[in-house]
């Protein structure tokens, strides 16, 4: 007769997670001693009729060996154990180091040659002393300071002794008229040069000293810059003529002169103007005309002079034209423009010198 039996509800789930882990038969050892230990929990052992009661049957896994394919060399059965090496190293004896002592180096002398004769006794050998100086180290001299002492303010003479630039006797200044030179500045002076020498004089130079109210030298001719347009005067002749003075605006007195050489040539001034006309272009004071030449020809030049002048008959300014040649009998048409200053023009006169 089979008898049942049932177990708990909390039983058959610990057996429930008892087989799904049996499974594995790497954990079936372990769980068997689990199971083991639970199962003597549950049961009184002190009642045999309660022992009897419960039977556990767990069914473990049966290994079975799979046949496998022999082999293919001829391997022995058994592995020999490893064999112990059997090198022993061999130690030799020792054998005793003995240190030899150094050798200690000896001096030897080289050898001194004799000779049968007698050496003669040694000469004594004194160091070279400088010999001291007997007189006195020079002395350098005193340096003496130089001490600067201010000049006098040199004190002029209203009329200059010396003049840089020879003065011609015979030259005469006439209509001299002065401006400030509202351009570049300084004193502008228009006038005529006067050739009273009584022979053709080539100009070399024109100049002046000026002075201030006090008599004191304020320009000379190292500040002037001058002008003219024909280069020899004949006696008796005149050219206008324009001196620049840099540095002053203006001078309480001056002295002119002029710088000139004799020449044997003398220009021509025997020259006929006809249909002489006087017209403005923008600020310029313009004159055309003809000039005829009644004379021979001019192979050297030809300068033809037109010159202002203010009411009271001094130079305004001047202009000039050039040419270079002209032949005899033959009249030449001319035009002359001449920049300001020219405001205070009365009148004009017009000039020509020809060789």
């Amino acid at each position: 007769m089979q008898r049942s039996y049932i177990l708990k509800p909390s039983k058959a789930k610990s057996l429930k997670y008892v087989q799904a882990i049996s499974s594995s038969p790497l954990f079936s050892l372990l769980v068997v001693l689990v199971l083991s230990t639970l199962a003597c929990s549950w049961i009184d052992l002190s009642d045999p009729a309660k022992a009897k009661r419960v039977v556990i049957r767990i069914n473990l896994p049966t290994l079975t060996p799979t046949a496998s394919s022999p082999p293919t060399n001829n391997l022995p059965t058994t592995i020999p154990p490893p064999a112990t090496p059997s090198y022993r190293p061999t130690i030799a004896a020792a054998t005793a180091v003995v240190l030899a002592p150094l050798p200690t180096p000896t001096f030897t002398p080289a050898a001194t040659a004799t000779s049968n004769q007698e050496s003669a006794p040694p000469i004594p050998v004194t160091a070279p002393t400088n010999p001291v100086p007997t007189s006195s180290p020079p002395t350098s001299p005193p340096i003496t300071t130089p001490t600067t002492t201010s000049a006098p303010n040199p004190s002029f003479a209203p009329t200059p002794t010396v003049t840089p630039i020879p003065e011609t006797p015979g030259w005469a200044f006439a209509k001299i008229r002065t401006y400030n030179d509202e351009y570049e500045g300084g004193l502008i002076l228009y006038g005529e040069l006067v050739n009273d020498t009584g022979a053709p004089q080539e100009i070399a130079y024109i100049t002046g000293a000026f002075y201030d109210p006090q008599g004191q030298l304020i320009a000379d001719s190292d500040s002037t810059t001058e002008y003219w347009p024909l280069e020899i005067v004949p006696p008796g002749g005149r050219t206008p003529f324009e001196l620049a003075v840099n540095g002053i605006q203006a001078a309480a007195n001056f002295k002119l002169w002029a710088n000139s050489t004799t020449t044997s040539q003398s220009p021509r001034q025997d020259f006929n103007f006809e249909g002489v006309e006087q017209w403005s272009a923008a600020e310029d004071y313009c004159l055309t005309g003809q000039l005829q030449n009644p004379g021979g020809e001019l192979h050297d030049f030809l300068v033809i002079a037109a010159v202002l002048y203010d009411s009271q008959g001094n130079v305004v300014n001047f202009g000039e034209t050039y040419e270079s040649a002209l032949e005899g009998g033959e009249t030449l048409d001319f035009e002359i423009c001449i920049e300001p200053p020219n405001q205070n023009a009365a009148r004009h006169e017009l000039y020509a010198w020809g060789q």
